[in-house]
């Protein structure tokens, strides 16, 4: 019979564990967080008895720590003082009254009215819970007087204990050890009654003959923690051992689970941030990291796939920008000799009729255009890198004298502009000259046609580190902060009430800026607000024995 019931219980148990093991099992499959749930519970419990312990022993150090025997004589008298104001027998706001208290306080001191502690103590407080326990006298005393006013009981304890404890109380002090004096076994303490406005009106005076909270850490230990953190320690032991050894497999069943399959996806990661876009991360089981596959799967197909458009778009621009720099380049090659015939038939005409003032207009706008078809060559040559320089150690102080040498006359006496030039030394860098006077021209031409009359272009040649510069500077407007971003762009026109007779076409920056970086350069602009604008050419400087480097151009 009893064994048929024990058969009975255990295929009850196993009817009711079971399907919550089935049902963990279904959850835990397809969700990370039932996982790790488990594993923590189990780890939960292992580590509970180790926990314990040091909730006993942190216990067992602070309630010794407290020393409550320190402090037991000064609670006394906070306890008695908080009675006689309680009970009206003591009015902080007037002056103590000395005859009804002296049957009250012999009460107190013999225990006939007893006075106990709250029910709120902590778990480990090892104060007795009955007050004025051991208690030898109780006395008032006001703040202005020597003589205790009212006494019961008697007092043997030394005067100058007394005199310390009811000068601390005397001052307002509260601080129950700083209000306490022990000697031994015994001791004595004092607390002030404080009125409204703090000031002290008496000090009530507890001696205690027999202390009652155990002194030091092992009697408190004794009396009141060893009960607890025995219990406590005991089945720690019992529990921690094999919690331990669980929580260990536990552990390393979840570092295999889980850290495995997420060093997969953090390696594909790395390999996709090295520009591998082929990186994909396999697949396995229904829960959160196999989510975070899936989802690092779809992430990067789609950069592959935006990717492989960009590229294609990019290849698509590139071949869209050669081509347009190869249709300038031959429109304005296969202008060249059609304009160099206008230029002579309209010469000729002005040979024929002298003073022609539409003859000299027509010849005017042929040079320009004659120019800017150069122009136009020159830079669409440039920018497909079909431009070749001819880079030689050259001295900048006499490329610039020379280049600028018909500018200064002519700014002189057509726009009553003065150009300077500060060269005070030679500097000796690698360019191409004949391209990098052109440049200068193009900077000074510029800077002339924007200065006022009466103004200065200022034209500095020098040296900064490994490069000599170039600084081409004048004393006009400046350039408007939102032009400076397009300055080098070409057929950018900055100023809209510029027109084509005191302009140029907006190509001479552009092609600059194609020149100076082609030849090892650089080119910059600054234009502080109302103080004109400076550019400054950049080119290396060259070394004693820089060789010549001799490339033909091909404009």
């Amino acid at each position: 019979m009893l064994g048929w019931i024990g058969r009975r219980l255990r295929s009850m148990r196993y009817l009711l564990v079971w399907p919550a093991v089935t049902a963990y099992r279904n959850r835990a499959r397809r969700s990370l967080r039932w996982r790790l749930a488990g594993y923590n519970l189990a780890t939960l419990v292992a580590g509970l008895a180790t926990a314990l312990i040091l909730v006993g022993a942190l216990a067992a150090a602070g309630a010794s720590a407290r020393r409550y025997a320190e402090e037991e004589p000064a609670d006394d008298a906070r306890v008695v003082a908080a009675f006689l104001v309680s009970t009206g027998l003591i009015n902080p706001g007037d002056r103590t009254g000395t005859e009804d208290l002296g049957p009250v306080l012999a009460a107190l001191a013999s225990g006939q009215v007893p006075l106990y502690r709250g029910p709120d103590r902590d778990q480990f407080d090892v104060r007795p819970k009955q007050f004025l326990q051991g208690v030898s006298g109780i006395a008032i005393i006001s703040p202005d007087s020597e003589v205790p006013e009212v006494v019961a009981g008697e007092f043997s304890g030394a005067p100058a204990a007394l005199e310390a404890v009811v000068a601390e109380a005397r001052e307002g002090r509260t601080g129950l050890r700083g209000n306490s004096r022990l000697d031994g076994g015994s001791g004595i303490g004092a607390y002030p009654v404080v009125d409204s406005d703090g000031m002290v009106r008496a000090v009530v005076i507890v001696e205690k003959s027999d202390i009652q909270a155990p002194q030091g850490a092992r009697a408190i230990v004794r009396a009141e923690v060893r009960p607890v953190v025995m219990s406590v320690w005991v089945g720690s032991v019992v529990a921690a051992f094999p919690g331990l050894a669980v929580a260990v497999l536990l552990a390393v069943a979840a570092a295999r689970s889980v850290g495995g399959r997420i060093r997969d996806v953090a390696g594909a990661a790395e390999s996709l941030a090295g520009g591998s876009l082929a990186s994909r991360v396999p697949v396995r089981g229904e829960d959160e990291v196999a989510s975070l596959a899936g989802s690092f799967n779809l992430m990067a197909g789609r950069l592959q796939e935006t990717m492989a458009s960009v590229e294609a778009e990019r290849a698509r621009a590139v071949a869209l920008l050669d081509a347009n720099r190869q249709l300038v380049a031959n429109v304005s090659h296969e202008l060249r000799t059609p304009v160099a015939l206008i230029r002579g038939q309209v010469e000729a005409l002005e040979d024929e009729s002298p003073a022609n003032p539409r003859v000299e207009m027509a010849l005017r706008e042929t040079a320009r255009l004659e120019s800017l078809v150069s122009d136009l060559f020159q830079l669409a040559s440039a920018e497909a890198g079909a431009l070749r320089f001819d880079i030689a150690p050259v001295d900048l102080a006499v490329v610039v004298r020379e280049s600028i040498a018909p500018l200064v006359e002519l700014a002189r006496r057509d726009a009553r502009v003065a150009v300077a030039l500060e060269a005070p030394q030679a500097v000796l860098a690698l360019a191409d000259s004949g391209r990098l006077a052109r440049v200068i021209q193009n900077l000074v031409r510029n800077a002339i046609r924007h200065v006022p009359e009466g103004g200065m272009v200022r034209v500095v040649v020098g040296a900064s580190g490994t490069m000599g510069t170039i600084s081409v500077s004048d004393t006009g407007a400046g350039i408007a902060l939102e032009d400076m971003p397009h300055v080098f762009e070409r057929f950018y026109r900055g100023e809209a009430s510029r027109n084509r007779d005191s302009g140029g076409a907006g190509l001479g920056l552009a092609m600059a800026k194609e020149f100076v970086e082609g030849m090892g350069g650089a080119i910059a602009v600054s234009s502080p607000p109302g103080e004109g604008a400076t550019f400054i050419v950049s080119q290396p400087l060259a070394a004693a024995d820089s060789p010549a480097r001799h490339a033909p151009a091909t404009d």
